[in-house]
């Protein structure tokens, strides 16, 4: 487990010049892969099973995001750790998509994940961990010269009326959850004009990880 440190937090609003000179990605990219997990999850209705929304939502996000910088030559598909990634070999960037809670997109706050994080996360976000130990700053430069991990953190409402996100550098994790983060780029949320169906009785936030238990019948 990491030690507690003293993290300091920015949380605003990122300009796209500064978002383009950080992790050398057009902003549209992102907000055109959040607006496809928004759609996914709002194709879903009362028939849908429980975890269809969260699921699908994610889903749709880290396939979108994967396509496009696939093409634009930015990065590649990869799963490593258990992680669904978009690595960046030239950046030495990954970028891991995951849902947030309700603080995510807001300026101010220390969003935390959806859901604890395994072993494998753990793994991953330590090497930000020790690389900010290295350095005592952070700068464009390091993002090309070392290995870290960014964070597509997104939060959906329960109408699918809105989603708010961000592309985030975590720097402390405890007990699977993100603790601390050295950079925050805030998007402006994005709002549909027509919210998807509301099921009061489902909640609203779903993992995008199931787990599923197969037993093999003897003979």
């Amino acid at each position: 487990m990491l030690k507690s440190r003293e993290v300091k937090i920015q949380s605003s609003t990122s300009s796209e010049n500064e978002f383009l000179d950080t992790l050398r990605i057009q902003k549209q990219v992102v907000i055109d892969s959040v607006q496809s997990g928004l759609m996914a999850r709002s194709r879903e209705n009362e028939f849908s099973p429980r975890t269809a929304p969260g699921y699908h939502a994610w889903s749709a996000i880290v396939k979108d995001l994967r396509f496009q910088l696939k093409t634009l030559n930015w990065g590649v598909p990869k799963y490593e750790n258990g992680l669904d990634l978009i690595v960046s070999p030239l950046l030495n960037i990954n970028i891991v998509v995951s849902s947030g809670d309700k603080d995510t997109g807001l300026k101010n706050t220390s969003p935390r994940l959806n859901n604890e994080k395994g072993k494998g996360f753990k793994s991953t976000v330590d090497l930000n961990y020790d690389l900010f130990d290295e350095f005592e700053s952070f700068n464009s430069a390091m993002a090309y010269d070392t290995n870290q991990t960014w964070i597509l953190l997104y939060y959906i409402n329960e109408d699918c009326s809105e989603a708010h996100f961000e592309i985030s550098l975590p720097i402390s994790l405890e007990n699977g959850q993100v603790t601390g983060w050295k950079k925050r780029f805030i998007f402006d949320p994005i709002i549909r004009s027509q919210p998807a169906f509301n099921k009061k009785d489902v909640e609203a936030n779903f993992s995008e990880e199931i787990d599923l238990v197969i037993t093999r019948k003897n003979g």
